[in-house]
């Protein structure tokens, strides 16, 4: 997309704000062209070598001066109310931009949504959005500038043909500059966008894996990598910055040029009046600086053009995204789900999720789901809430088809707790509240201690208020874990689901956990997916799964009679804690 579809995009949504700068501006550059008429008759002329004109208003002495002033005064004001609404239509201009990509990415359908790279998302959101109001300001400052250069031009013309010529020949000297650089221009700003999203990646990659490459003793490797970008990077914005200055330096030295001519004329040679060189430094200097800005602002809009046609791209890379299904009637869970012969596969892996699935979960039952890695269990998780829709096969809430119920409301009967919490940047209540509005104390400290979590937080220096950093980093791994259970019971959930929950939990705290856990069993729907077999001892049913298919279903006791998988699984995770017994090591770090 073009900048000028671009701007007939964006500016067709904020019409008024676009209209108002340039009506103010071209008002401004009527007024103060008048101004300098005024000035030319209060100064008067005494010789013709700048070609002024009898052209005048008939105004002199005080009222005059009264009238210059006021023609000032309301230049400054109509260029400070215009310069007001292109604040306002950059502030909109931004914000529509921001909405409308993180409007297509919330509504991207799951699988899609995996597919996007976080890191150019968010700079997309963030950095790119912000340049291109930035840019739809400046096209309107170069219609608005532009028209005030070609109005002062005019009056210029109609005081003194001679000076109009000579701006005129400064207006071509600069355009002659600048198609001499526009192919560099054109060839550094290219690379601007693919390093930038290069580099926002990388960045966010290293910040958000910060630990384990500290801890791993790669910084110097990392700083290495991001310097050699960043140094890529510089240099092409370097070398764009060299380029545009030179139309806007040589622009300067004629300019002086010219000034220092006037000066010798009127000064040694006294062709011409003091007042008159004055006259004329006044108009140039109304006129040229106009010049001067509209080309900045083209400058700035063809380094900005390969930016602003990336943002698009992406955008319309997003638009063209399924989006995750809306609507439908809401889901009562009275009874049972069903999952009828349930298959799934990924849209870029040929090889199925999940093949031929069929279970039955009942009302308050604690349902688990155990087997190696890429077996599927987490797939099954993403089934249930919706994320992901079946291949083949269907899944009933109560006999009617969960596709055809209505996906916010489904997911608000649902709490899911995981291996890897996330975390806000903000106090333990808003993190176990978790995003709601109207926060109650008392109802997060009973879900703390149902979490086996108020301890801790107890011992924290400010308690509840406590802000535990960027991702949660001041607790460690296990009382993130109850965090998030505390978070989950707090929603007060039918359905509660656990995600290898307590993977970062010593023995001792583990137990207590699961002792939390069996107490729900008949309150609460759980489902839980498990490496150690241990922590579904007491589940009613346990689902063992093999290469996307469920190899058994039963009991513990059934299954230790009758599952060979189901006891390879049970000797492994017995193997496993003889030879690396969890030790606690869930301490406060900030003690």
């Amino acid at each position: 997309m073009s900048l000028l579809q671009t701007y007939r995009r964006l500016g067709s949504a904020h019409p008024k704000y676009i209209i108002a700068v340039v009506f103010l501006s071209g008002l401004s550059g009527i007024l103060e062209a008048l101004g300098l008429v005024v000035a030319v008759e209060l100064v008067g002329t005494s010789s013709n070598l700048f070609g002024f004109t009898s052209f005048s208003f008939g105004l002199r002495g005080s009222q005059g001066i009264v009238v210059f002033l006021g023609l000032g005064t309301l230049s400054v004001a109509t260029k400070f109310l215009s310069q007001y609404y292109l604040g306002k239509l950059y502030a909109l201009t931004e914000q529509k931009l921001r909405t409308e990509l993180l409007h297509k990415v919330f509504r991207s359908d799951w699988q899609s949504y995996l597919g996007l790279s976080l890191g150019k998302t968010n700079e997309m959101v963030l950095g790119r959005s912000q340049l291109i109001a930035i840019t739809v300001s400046d096209l309107t400052t170069f219609g608005s500038e532009g028209l005030s250069a070609v109005l002062c031009l005019c009056v210029a013309i109609l005081l003194s043909p001679p000076m109009a010529i000579g701006v005129c020949l400064f207006g071509f000297i600069i355009l002659v500059a600048y198609l001499s650089v526009k192919r560099q221009l054109n060839h550094h700003a290219a690379k601007l966008p693919s390093l930038s999203s290069y580099l926002g990646e990388t960045i966010q990659w290293l910040l958000s894996e910060l630990k384990y490459v500290r801890a791993s003793g790669g910084e110097a490797m990392a700083e290495e990598r991001v310097s050699k970008i960043l140094s890529e990077y510089q240099n092409s914005t370097f070398l764009i910055h060299f380029y545009r200055n030179i139309p806007h330096s040589l622009l300067q030295f004629c300019g002086l040029v010219l000034l220092a001519g006037v000066f010798f004329v009127s000064l040694q040679l006294r062709w011409v009046g003091l007042g008159e060189a004055l006259v004329f430094m006044a108009i140039f200097y109304r006129i040229v600086p106009r010049i001067q800005l509209t080309y900045g602002n083209l400058t700035n809009l063809k380094v900005r053009e390969p930016l602003v046609r990336s943002y698009h791209e992406y955008l319309d890379r997003v638009s063209s995204l399924p989006t995750a299904r809306t609507g439908g009637a809401p889901l009562e869970f009275r009874s049972f789900i069903e999952m009828k012969s349930v298959s799934f596969s990924y849209r870029n892996n040929k090889k199925a999720g999940v093949k031929g699935l069929s279970i039955l979960l009942k009302k308050g039952s604690f349902t688990a789901l155990v087997g190696q890695s890429g077996s599927g269990k987490s797939t099954v998780l993403d089934l249930l809430t919706g994320l992901l829709e079946p291949t083949h096969g269907q899944i009933t809430v109560d006999g009617k088809n969960l596709r055809d119920g209505d996906m916010g409301n489904w997911r608000q009967k649902i709490a899911v707790v995981s291996q890897s919490v996330p975390m806000l940047h903000a106090t333990i209540a808003e993190n176990i509240a978790w995003l709601q509005a109207d926060v109650d104390e008392e109802k997060i400290i009973m879900a703390a201690k149902r979490a086996n979590a108020w301890g801790f937080i107890q011992s924290l220096p400010q308690g509840l208020n406590t802000n535990i950093g960027l991702r949660g980093m001041t607790l460690s791994g296990g009382q993130q874990q109850r965090i998030g259970l505390a978070r989950a019971l707090y929603r007060e959930p039918e359905i509660l689901i656990l995600d290898e929950a307590t993977s970062q939990l010593d023995d001792i705290s583990e137990r207590r956990w699961l002792k939390e856990i069996h107490s729900l069993r008949g309150k609460l729907t759980i489902v839980m997916v498990a490496h150690r077999m241990k922590t579904v001892q007491l589940a009613d049913q346990i689902c063992v799964f093999q290469n996307g298919e469920m190899a058994a279903l039963g009991n513990w006791q059934s299954l230790s009679r009758h599952s060979e998988e189901f006891n390879r699984l049970n000797a492994i995770t017995l193997d496993s804690e003889v030879n690396h017994p969890m030790k606690p090591t869930d301490e406060n770090p900030l003690h």
